[in-house]
């Protein structure tokens, strides 16, 4: 199956019945979705997706449904290397509950200064269509019971 990929209205899934693409609108992606060929159930995402632009992600961030887990990182950093498969469990674990974004620091340094880390190594996240205080309360350790 194809990553998902970001565009302009939305996460674009192909269907794992079919092969139609299918758009996910950030604003209703926590809603149930069906593909529109073959009508089969769309999952949400359960893997992390690469943000490759400023645009995609500021447009993900400001209208997704979701509240978006972003890891930044870079390909050479070996503590990003040793956290990525946990961020990908996450992922999988809470698809439909949360996004998982991955934004590369070397290529997208002004989103590292932007958000306030001051390490290279962040997970933050980011809660969209709640208060900001929402964020902290995020638990997505693997022993929660929801």
């Amino acid at each position: 199956m194809a990553s998902p990929e970001l565009d302009e209205r939305g996460i674009v899934i192909t269907c794992t019945s079919c092969g139609q693409k299918n758009r996910l609108t950030y604003e209703r992606l926590a809603e149930s979705v069906r593909c529109g060929r073959c009508k089969q159930a769309i999952s949400a995402p359960d893997t992390p997706i690469e943000v490759r632009t400023a645009a995609e992600f500021d447009r993900l961030v400001a209208r997704s449904s979701l509240p978006v887990v972003v890891d930044y990182w870079a390909p050479w950093c070996g503590p990003c290397r040793m956290v990525a498969p946990e961020l990908q469990k996450v992922a999988s674990r809470r698809s439909g509950q949360i996004l998982v974004v991955k934004v590369n620091t070397d290529d997208r340094i002004s989103h590292f200064s932007d958000a306030g880390t001051t390490t290279r190594r962040a997970s933050l996240p980011w809660a969209l269509s709640q208060s900001p205080s929402a964020a902290s309360g995020l638990d997505i350790n693997e022993n929660d019971a929801n």
